[in-house]
């Protein structure tokens, strides 16, 4: 299990009483019978499992290769046994394995109506929703299955020259699922090697392209090469599905700063995709309002950022604007903040985030009232001594507490 494959000859010794789990492969080359052939074909019929470097291998078969012509001899073995017992024990193999697999590749192909399997982001469009929803579990899991059929064969039968021609059909396959499961899903691990036996591992791993490779690499929208990896895509309707799922994600991974606002682009998110649903917009103009929507979103952790705020601090910070300290005139439609204004606000979500961070010291401090009531004390006498209105320093501790206890939460 631990480290290259090798070979094992034995004569007398280790046909009986030897068990080896990891043993797939028995070349019989003298005569059995009775118990003496059931015991050598037991030897490849254990089941073996094992993670290593967190990729699952899994033994899924046993082969046995009889040069002798003993499997002749089987059917009197197993007469002792009843029909129900030994049914299916040794099958033959397929005398012409291209049939099988050109069977299983047809089925796992059959799921996507149309869609080009050269593009692996048209391809994963056969799974998108038909409404706001992220994808399509059900018909995406009757694909993995159909898909793990084609490579189990593909496993049993290579390196027979029959089964090399169907590697690029299942590389096209693997690139679409590696994709779905990428911007869908959100998976790092988007290829999944862990279902795939080593031998289809190594043939695909190198047929992989290294522009497919980085489509199936969960894209941020904050990532800097963000509208080149969307104007590669081949048309628009692919750039919105790439777009709904990118914004999915990052709204998932940030409403916990400020549940308020990112709901907000959450419900503005599932309208824009609902209208394109029901062809109220076309491909072209989704892409432009998620690509405004984006833009919001961008310009919210730019405007941390230049302030040196953490997401909690900036979600702090935002409820802060919201309520300007009595001494702070009021804005006009269309004004901004004073700098100095600004940062002071700046500075004060720092110190509240810093008073938080000393309550959460405490085991379980989400759960614990008194924990809960001093922390939103000290808020509200540091509100004060920064001037913000009486009548409103309970409900914005209460916020800045309820706040950070569901980014510790969620």
């Amino acid at each position: 299990p631990e480290g290259e494959p090798e070979i094992l000859v034995v004569v007398d010794k280790l046909l009986t009483g030897f068990d080896a789990p990891v043993e797939q492969v028995l070349y019989l080359d003298q005569p059995l019978r009775d118990h003496g052939l059931l015991q050598a074909i037991a030897r490849v019929n254990r089941r073996f499992r094992q993670v290593r470097n967190g990729v699952l291998t899994e033994k899924t078969y046993g082969l046995v290769v009889d040069y002798h012509g003993v499997s002749r001899n089987l059917e009197q073995a197993l007469s002792a046994f009843s029909s129900s017992e030994v049914k299916g024990a040794l099958l033959e193999t397929e005398p012409d394995p291209a049939a099988v697999i050109e069977a299983a590749a047809v089925r796992a192909e059959s799921h996507f109506d149309g869609r080009d399997l050269d593009d692996a982001a048209d391809g994963a469009l056969a799974f998108a929703g038909d409404s706001a929803g992220s994808y399509r579990e059900e018909a995406f899991e009757r694909f993995e299955a159909d898909y793990r059929a084609f490579a189990r064969f593909m496993d049993r039968f290579l390196p027979d020259r029959r089964a090399l021609a169907y590697r690029d059909r299942l590389a096209r396959l693997t690139a679409v699922r590696a994709f779905v499961r990428a911007q869908y899903l959100r998976r790092d691990d988007s290829v999944n090697w862990a279902d795939i036996g080593a031998k289809v591992r190594q043939l695909l791993d190198g047929r992989i392209s290294a522009e497919v490779r980085e489509l199936m690499a969960p894209v941020s929208i904050l990532a800097g090469d963000f509208d080149e990896k969307i104007a590669a895509l081949p048309h628009d309707e692919a750039r919105a599905s790439l777009l709904e799922h990118a914004l999915r994600a990052e709204i998932r991974e940030r409403r916990r700063e400020n549940r308020a606002y990112y709901e907000k682009l959450s419900e503005r998110l599932k309208r824009i995709i609902r209208e394109l649903r029901e062809q109220v917009i076309d491909a072209a103009e989704a892409v432009r309002r998620l690509g405004a929507l984006r833009g919001e979103m961008r310009g919210d952790a730019d405007a941390a950022r230049a302030r040196g705020l953490s997401p909690l601090s900036f979600a702090i910070f935002r409820l802060l604007e919201q309520q300007a300290p009595a001494a702070e005139p009021a804005l006009e439609a269309g004004e901004t903040a004073a700098p100095d204004a600004d940062e002071a606000r700046s500075r004060a979500a720092r110190d509240l985030e810093a008073v938080v961070a000393r309550y959460r010291k405490f085991v379980d401090w989400e759960a614990n009232e008194e924990v809960l009531r001093r922390m939103r004390r000290e808020i509200k006498r540091r509100l004060r001594g920064e001037g913000y209105p009486e009548m409103h320093l309970g409900r914005l501790a209460l916020q800045i507490v309820e706040n950070a206890r569901r980014r510790s939460t969620e």
